[in-house]
């Protein structure tokens, strides 16, 4: 394992700490508010006055960043999957706002999540490919998103609850698989040009996608508990990201037909992970039942 790989896993895991820290604490924040300001700019400004979430968005800029550096040194398809491990650091953290154990269920959901993604990673580690690929070929990447984006806006129009929940998450996961391909394509342009990178179209589009990725995971913690927003986020980001590296960025993955599949399988292990912590009691209960029980017992 060379320096740069190893600086690269241990960034994403911090950046994957970082930002369970600020989910948890931005989702007790957003579940507060006036579900009418959804999806709109006024949600920022209504949480804005609220200095715990402040500082967990604080949190999540230097998870980005923290994540951004991890880029420089890694492929997309190492960082996205170690980054998309914050659920398994949120668990813990959920847990004790809650006051309850963790049981011998949730530990080993964790240890399939973590083992699904080491094996993936161990199987084949994926090589560098294009630093920065070329303007033309983003774009079909960026009006397919744009058009997922449209389609689940409109669908939350025609439902509420978990389900608005999971669709804002799902898209959300999709928009910060697209931050974490324009981060890694800055960086490179940052290490190539220096400031001149400021110049490039990439540090712009970062800012409109990483806005409205930001929007649309604060509805989602909005409609329901972070039970719902977070796996799905950490399901779907991870793999949009594995896809835009392997595709756009020719990040080879395994080359031979048994490796791939271990790599499949190890991939559905961390998801089937993901599935059974988003079903345990812990994370479905709201706060007060979950108190209610732990009291109880």
């Amino acid at each position: 394992m060379s320096v740069g790989t190893f600086v690269a896993i241990v960034l994403a895991l911090v950046a994957a700490a970082t930002y369970a820290v600020a989910a948890v604490l931005q989702q007790r924040v957003a579940s507060t508010t006036d579900q009418a300001d959804s999806m709109r700019l006024r949600l920022f400004v209504r949480l804005a006055r609220n200095r715990l979430w402040v500082l967990a968005t604080l949190l999540e800029v230097a998870s980005y960043g923290i994540q951004a550096t991890a880029l420089y040194f890694g492929p997309l398809t190492l960082v996205a999957p170690l980054a998309g491990l914050d659920l398994v650091f949120a668990l813990p953290l959920i847990a004790k706002s809650r006051r309850v154990s963790l049981s011998l269920r949730h530990w080993g959901s964790a240890a399939c999540v973590v083992g699904g993604v080491a094996i993936f990673l161990a199987v084949s580690p994926p090589s560098r490919g294009i630093p920065s690929p070329p303007f033309l070929s983003w774009i079909p990447l960026l009006a397919a998103v744009i058009a997922l984006l449209l389609i689940g806006m409109t669908a939350i129009r025609h439902c509420d609850g978990l389900i608005r929940a999971g669709i804002l998450a799902a898209v959300a996961g999709v928009e910060f698989g697209v931050v974490a391909a324009l981060s890694k394509s800055f960086v490179d342009e940052i290490g190539r040009l220096g400031l001149g990178a400021l110049a490039e179209w990439q540090p712009y589009t970062l800012a409109v996608f990483g806005i409205l990725a930001t929007l649309l995971a604060q509805s989602a913690y909005q409609s329901g508990s972070l039970a719902v927003s977070l796996p799905i986020i950490d399901t779907v980001e991870p793999i949009s990201s594995v896809a835009i590296g392997a595709t756009l960025f020719q990040e080879n993955l395994a080359s031979r037909v048994p490796l791939l599949a271990l790599q499949l399988i190890a991939a559905a292990v961390a998801v089937l992970g993901i599935i059974a912590i988003d079903r345990s009691v812990l994370v479905r209960e709201p706060p007060a039942a979950a108190d209610r029980r732990a009291q109880a017992h």
